[in-house]
């Protein structure tokens, strides 16, 4: 009975959004009606952007360098690193500066921090409302091999910047890839 409701809610909101003659108000709608009915999440929701997350994660706020929050994945005891996702802010001098310049600086600030830094792919992603480009990369950190997912968006010259990073084994890739990309591809710049 619950799924049948949930399917209703859901087809009446798709109706709903589909009369509306203008498609950021779908897109937000929608996900928001879904977020409703996907009670085992919850969203961050600002005048800048939304983005949606497991209730088990665990959300801290600004850290004081260009890191607007971090959202902490579920962890044993017994665990030496926590997998975590992040959002940091950087205002950008002009409205010219691409995702892929800054990308480009950026590998060369990893390069200099990340030890055997290494990129394993790297693509072109479209946000909603901005271009963006995607980049995945290990390397070795404080003695941890680490892996990195990282989402690079810009938008009213300040770049948004996604990054999921977990041990790099099979296992820890394994446990929270699949919660980190749903995170990820939920994050709209409004």
């Amino acid at each position: 009975m619950k799924t049948l409701l949930s399917f209703i809610l859901l087809f009446a909101v798709f109706v709903s959004c589909n009369s509306s003659n203008t498609p950021d108000a779908i897109d937000y709608a929608t996900k928001v009606a879904i977020l409703k009915v996907a009670t085992d999440h919850t969203a961050i929701d600002n005048a800048e952007y939304w983005i949606t997350f497991p209730k088990t994660w665990r959300q801290e706020g600004d850290e004081g360098n260009g890191t607007v929050f971090t959202l902490y994945a579920p962890t044993n005891e017994d665990e030496m690193f926590e997998d975590n996702l992040s959002l940091g802010l950087e205002d950008m001098p002009t409205t010219s500066v691409t995702p892929e310049e800054y990308l480009a600086s950026a590998k060369t600030m990893i390069g200099n921090v990340i030890e055997n830094f290494i990129v394993l792919e790297e693509e072109n992603v479209r946000n909603k409302h901005a271009p963006g480009r995607k980049i995945e990369y290990t390397g070795n950190i404080q003695g941890l091999e680490a892996k990195w997912k990282q989402y690079v968006y810009i938008k009213n010259k300040k770049a948004y910047v996604l990054t999921f990073t977990c041990l790099n084994t099979p296992e820890a890739i394994k446990k929270h890839d699949a919660a980190s990309d749903k995170i990820l591809n939920s994050f709209i710049i409004k």
